[in-house]
């Protein structure tokens, strides 16, 4: 089921320009919730968050609050 939905994620990208980002996930969170238009968002992760190390964990909660 997970190489499923990778495949179907990687048809979708390639089929809307989409390209992925290679960035530390801290500061490509902080950075891209500057950039979103008033209203809703949503910040999704199925199983990245337990990797990094707590202060990266810490500084990605930390943007989301600001920002919401």
């Amino acid at each position: 089921q997970r190489m499923e939905r990778l495949n179907a994620a990687i048809e979708l990208a390639r089929a809307t320009g989409l390209k992925p980002e290679r960035a530390d996930a801290a500061e490509w969170v902080g950075r891209r919730l500057t950039q979103l238009p008033d209203g809703t968002s949503v910040v999704y992760h199925s199983v990245f968050y337990q990797y990094p190390p707590v202060a990266v964990r810490q500084a990605i909660r930390d943007a989301i609050e600001e920002a919401g």
